[in-house]
């Protein structure tokens, strides 16, 4: 396990596994060496990479459900410690990449969410299209378990940050592609977003370009207008 390389290349390569259909549990035995391998390499200053490839492990594994209980909390930990915004595209690819993935530690989800607050300025268009439909998907996944408790401040900056980030969806709509325009309604209407004044704005920017949607995005708009009623 040493001479395999990285450690991120050690997760992505697990990542694929797990995709697999006719691989046994564990992987016949690669993800709890892979675990042992990232543990012992943390804990004892062996890692070879800053927050950035902290992310990437994050991204590749936690989603995937590879690893234990135990690991998922300690690489969580590490998120918080070595956590930095000086890149905030890191931050997106973080959010995109946990977006099926329920976070463990309060902490870090407080950390993520007031570090989106603090930048909804700075986003670009992209960036907030992609920060919109991540949002969407983590209502999604939120919605398919059972919360045994509720963190009243994580709800509070939930909405706080949501407010904020359908705001400037608002407002950028006009200058939106059709693909991120369409994407956006339907993740307004997965996350039963009922505002008739930004349903409404998208609305108008949908006929201002109607020639450039493809089919495709004509039927998600339809189908989430139709759900939104």
């Amino acid at each position: 396990m040493e001479n395999f390389g990285s450690h991120v290349k050690m997760a992505e390569l697990a990542k694929t596994l797990r995709k697999a259909t006719n691989i046994a549990q564990g992987a016949f035995g690669f993800f709890p060496a892979i675990e042992k391998q990232i543990h012992d390499d943390l804990h004892q200053g062996r890692f070879d990479g800053g927050f950035v490839d902290l992310c990437k492990l994050a991204e590749h594994l936690l989603p995937a459900n590879i690893g234990s209980n135990q690991f998922h909390h300690e690489l969580e930990k590490f998120l918080i410690v070595n956590f930095t915004d000086t890149n905030i595209q890191d931050i997106v690819n973080l959010v995109k990449g946990l977006s099926t993935y329920r976070i463990k530690e309060k902490e870090l989800n407080h950390l993520i969410y007031n570090t989106l607050i603090k930048h909804i300025d700075n986003f670009s268009i992209k960036q907030l299209e992609i920060l919109l439909w991540s949002a969407s998907r983590v209502q999604a996944n939120e919605g398919s378990e059972e919360i045994e408790t509720v963190d009243e401040d994580d709800v509070k900056l939930r909405e706080e940050y949501l407010g904020l980030l359908i705001d400037k969806i608002r407002l950028k709509s006009p200058s939106m592609r059709p693909r991120g325009v369409a994407f956006a309604i339907e993740a307004l209407a997965n996350l039963n977003y009922q505002d008739k004044d930004v349903f409404g704005r998208l609305e108008t920017v949908v006929l201002a370009k109607l020639d450039e949607f493809i089919p495709h995005y004509a039927v998600k708009i339809l189908a989430s207008y139709s759900k939104v009623g």
